[in-house]
């Protein structure tokens, strides 16, 4: 039997959590003391997201008081998406420099597409930002300003296939990457990218999944200042429970 998925509701978070948790098995041998260790079960992530109960025009609490409601006690689950690192220091200085965001264009409640000599034609924002070279883990890419921070370790990189492509591969970058005099960059990554041809990339991209929260969080109301609700999640799969059905009460 499947689960219910709800989106998130739309509240302010004031903090954040994005990590991950690799279970790991340790035995010893009684001959000879060696020690070992080796991963055990999937690795999953782990989320936090503190809510301002005042956000949103005052929202947040009755939002998250919903939420508890809609879960069931921790029955169902929601789809959260990971942050940036440095959210809100970097958010401003390298909101540029993430890369193009594709634009849907809809018409009476329906989606259309362009086309341009019998082509398709995708309609974007933002910077294009190419791919020179995949070679294992290491990602070359140009279309940058010169000399500037362009990602920083921890971060998630979204790789595309073709220029209009809408979703594509996942990277984290490892270090830190700077672009040259001439607005190429190199992005190390923690893995390699499956693929090893691809148009374009963005930085600063972000990871999704379903989580259950740990509990449902309770929060006491102050006289005259603000109060929050910490909401901490465990990934789940979807061959765990039965499959999902996404749902957003929010609209």
């Amino acid at each position: 039997m499947s689960i219910k998925v709800y989106a998130f509701p739309p509240v302010f978070a004031v903090a954040s959590e994005w990590t991950v948790d690799q279970p790991v098995q340790r035995s010893r041998s009684l001959v000879t003391g060696a020690d070992y260790i080796s991963a055990m079960g999937r690795r999953r992530r782990l989320a936090t997201v503190v809510v301002s109960a005042l956000s949103g025009d005052r929202s947040g609490a009755g939002y998250s008081e919903v939420l508890k409601r809609l879960l069931d006690g921790g029955v169902h689950a929601v789809r959260l998406s990971s942050r940036p690192v440095n959210w809100h220091l970097d958010s401003n200085r390298l909101e540029g420099l993430r890369g193009l965001q594709l634009i849907e264009w809809t018409s009476g409640g329906g989606s259309f597409t362009w086309t341009n000599g019998g082509a398709p034609f995708v309609w974007a924002t933002g910077t294009l930002i190419t791919v020179l070279s995949v070679l294992g883990d290491t990602v070359t890419v140009s279309g940058l300003p010169a000399d500037t921070l362009i990602a920083r370790p921890g971060e998630f990189v979204e790789a595309f296939e073709l220029l209009g492509s809408p979703t594509g591969d996942v990277g984290v970058v490892r270090t830190v990457a700077m672009s040259n005099a001439a607005g190429e960059a190199v992005l190390k990554l923690i893995e390699p990218l499956p693929g090893s041809a691809y148009a374009r990339i963005s930085i600063g991209a972000a990871e999704n999944a379903v989580f259950r929260a740990d509990e449902m969080p309770r929060a006491v109301q102050p006289l005259g200042q603000n109060w929050t609700y910490q909401w901490r999640f465990r990934e789940i799969f979807s061959d765990e429970v039965g499959g999902f059905v996404e749902v957003n009460p929010w609209l």
